[in-house]
């Protein structure tokens, strides 16, 4: 026997499994949960019954959620449109991940972030080609190549730095081409490819990699390409004063075709135990700027990677959510033995 139940629309009878109401349309399946919130159900308007925020539209709010691995991006509450962007593919023997801030003053930011994230992580998962080399433009030259491997460094380490230079370079590449030097769309940039309990991370911009360890000192693993920052290693300004100018998050370098030579910096590590490798936009970071401060909000959090991911978003959000918001959680394992033979 079909059991019946009313349309909570307009009364009129209808099955527990039907999917709508053929009296009035309603949709009778259960509403989704607010992604800003999480404790409210969303309204037929697209509003949340507990907080009253505006569910985001599509790209405004998107999750990548590969187990360990976890991705969230969000629009924020003050843009009217989510121009950062995300990639994440595994590899055959880790992950690889980018993390792009689209320049809002530039004319489309969230393509150039879009095409930024999706041009690096195809060159990360599958390391530098060896014979053809990633389109440039003739008006924009590579910079110098990396420096050698350090003697003893992992064996993994010398591949991983030539692919997270290429896959700067030729993200680089594909963003310049989207312009020109007077209307050129632009965007920061940082990535990460992690392989056998190691990571390598480089960046252009200020989106920003941190380290955060099961056990020991978190480590913020990236240097702002910032007017504050600048300011303070030429020795012009002390940090706080430096900070405490209206130019001081003013980007020094980004990727477009109205930018610089598109060398990233690069690091790499091999830590002694496990952690997490947080990419993030500054959406997240302008509010949780130190390492101890993330370490610490971090440890607080329970459950998957991509609850975990979304707390930190919705903590933005809670915030003020002034900026688009981006979060990827990354694993490492702990480092295997080295044969001593």
């Amino acid at each position: 026997m079909t059991a019946v139940v009313s349309c909570p629309g307009c009364a009129e009878p209808v099955g527990a499994a039907d999917g709508f109401c053929e009296a009035c349309g309603r949709s009778l399946k259960p509403a989704p949960a607010c992604v800003r919130c999480a404790v409210g159900t969303v309204d037929e308007d697209g509003y949340c019954t507990a907080c009253g925020a505006r569910q985001p539209g599509p790209g405004d709010h998107e999750e990548l959620d590969l187990g360990a691995v976890a991705g969230v991006t969000d629009r924020g509450l003050r843009h009217h449109r989510n121009e950062d962007a995300m990639a994440v593919r595994r590899t055959g023997d880790g992950v690889a991940a980018v993390v792009c801030d689209g320049v809002s003053v530039s004319p489309r930011p969230h393509e150039a972030s879009r095409l930024a994230c999706d041009t690096a992580v195809a060159i990360l998962a599958s390391g530098p080609p060896e014979t053809v080399p990633a389109p440039r433009r003739p008006d924009i030259e590579p910079g110098p190549p990396g420096p050698a491997p350090a003697p003893g460094a992992d064996a993994l380490t010398g591949p991983a730095d030539a692919a997270t230079r290429e896959a700067a370079r030729a993200a680089a590449a594909a963003v310049a081409a989207l312009g020109t030097p007077t209307a050129a769309p632009a965007c920061t940039y940082v990535s990460a490819l992690v392989r056998g309990g190691s990571f390598t991370v480089g960046w252009i911009g200020d989106s920003r990699a941190y380290w955060l360890p099961g056990t020991g000192d978190a480590e913020l693993l990236t240097e702002d390409d910032s007017w504050a920052v600048e300011m303070v290693a030429h020795g012009l300004l002390t940090p706080e004063q430096a900070n405490a100018d209206r130019r001081a998050h003013a980007i020094t370098r980004w990727l477009g075709a109205d930018a610089g030579p598109a060398d990233p910096h690069v690091v790499t590590r091999r830590p002694d135990v496990p952690g997490v490798l947080l990419l993030c936009s500054d959406g997240l970071w302008n509010y949780l700027p130190s390492a101890p401060d993330l370490a610490a909000r971090y440890a607080d959090l329970t459950g998957p990677a991509v609850d975990r991911a979304r707390a930190l978003v919705r903590y933005a959000l809670d915030a003020g959510g002034h900026d688009n918001i981006t979060v990827v959680l990354l694993p490492v394992p702990t480092p295997p033995e080295e044969d001593p033979s």
